[in-house]
Formats: structure tokens, sequence, C-alpha cells
């Protein structure tokens, strides 16, 4: 695993290059983005709510990693995005992966791919 280190917990670890889960391993110039999410159970006294963490990439989303501690699951998300920004500011061709998307941003409404595009925008210029 070369490069930065910015997230090490037990099964994952997010690196300047990628991201390992487990066996799995993700090339962080394939990850479009990262997002952190509240999955609700149906019967909230049997069973206590889970976060999961989503990466999109090329092929589509992939659920990465859920639990029951938020807070780490955000944090992940948190060094993802870290990872992706520092990857844009040193290669400027980086930041082409969402055009080369193809078929999954094709199919998007135009107003999603509006979205992610200035969120792109204002991820580069923070």
């Amino acid at each position: 695993m070369p490069g930065k280190i910015y997230f090490r917990d037990g099964q994952i670890t997010v690196t300047s290059a990628e991201i390992v889960v487990g066996q799995q391993v993700f090339p962080i110039s394939e990850i479009l983005s990262a997002r952190a999410i509240r999955r609700r159970t149906l019967f909230p006294l049997l069973q206590s709510n889970s976060f999961a963490l989503l990466i999109t990439t090329a092929a589509g989303e992939t659920e990465l990693a859920r639990g029951r501690n938020g807070y780490v699951v955000f944090q992940l998300e948190k060094a993802i995005e870290g990872a992706l920004r520092t990857a844009k500011l040193e290669n400027p061709r980086f930041s082409d992966n969402l055009a080369s998307a193809g078929s999954v941003v094709a199919a998007m409404p135009e107003v999603v791919v509006d979205s992610l595009q200035s969120l792109e925008n204002t991820k580069l210029a923070s």
C-alpha cells in the first residue's frame, strides 16, 4: 500500500493510492465519490440503526462498509474524500473520471449530472 495513510481501522485502510476492505482493493483513481448514509430499520425497538458507506465508480455504486458506529463510517467517508481531493490536485487528469464514467453518467438525469459536476468544481476550488 504505497502513499499517505488517511484511515486505518481493522479491516479497512484508505491511502492516497487505494482503499483496502478485507481482501478487496479499490484504486482511488477508479472512485468517483463516497457517501455515508444512515440505514433505518423497520423495527427500531428490536434493531438499532446502521450506517453504510457507499462508493461510486464507473461500474456503479457499491456498499463498502456497514456498521452501527456512525462516527467511524463518517470518518471513513471523510478519509476517502481527502484521498480523492489529494489525487485530483496531484493529477489534473484525475478529475476527468466523471466524464469517462460513460453509461453511469449517461443514465442519470441531467439535473443529477449537473449537481455532480458542480460538486466536483467546488471540491477542486477548496
